[in-house]
């Protein structure tokens, strides 16, 4: 979900890769999972994924349960292609295709739930 869809499509694929990889690490950072000065978004990514497996899934909002469907190994081959493709689109010698903001898209459908739910639990306990 996002308040700008319009927007966001016309971005380029290198463009939208990497605004999905600053909503990431603000949503992850929110949950208490920030990156730290030195780390590549490579780095990052894998330190997010065991980040995110050592944390308690899902947070109960009444009868609705948030963040926890996902498998662990899926949670960190998503937050891996985001990192992955924000990587290729800053550093890499090839532009990112269709396919890839297809693929960041989809990686980022589901992953930020899991983000929210980690940040929504990080304040309950403050």
């Amino acid at each position: 979900w996002t308040l700008y869809p319009a927007w966001e499509q016309r971005l380029s694929p290198a463009g939208y890769a990497a605004m999905i990889y600053r909503r990431m690490g603000r949503y992850a950072a929110w949950g208490g999972l920030r990156q730290r000065p030195a780390q590549t978004p490579r780095e990052y990514g894998l330190a997010l994924g065991q980040g995110l497996a050592q944390e308690p899934g899902g947070w109960r909002l009444g009868r609705w349960q948030l963040g926890a469907a996902t498998p662990v190994s899926q949670e960190k081959e998503q937050v891996a292609q985001i990192a992955s493709a924000y990587q290729a689109a800053s550093y890499g010698a090839r532009p990112l295709a269709e396919e890839d903001r297809s693929r960041v898209r989809s990686a980022w459908q589901g992953i930020k739930g899991r983000l929210w739910s980690l940040a929504l639990a990080r304040r309950g306990r403050a």
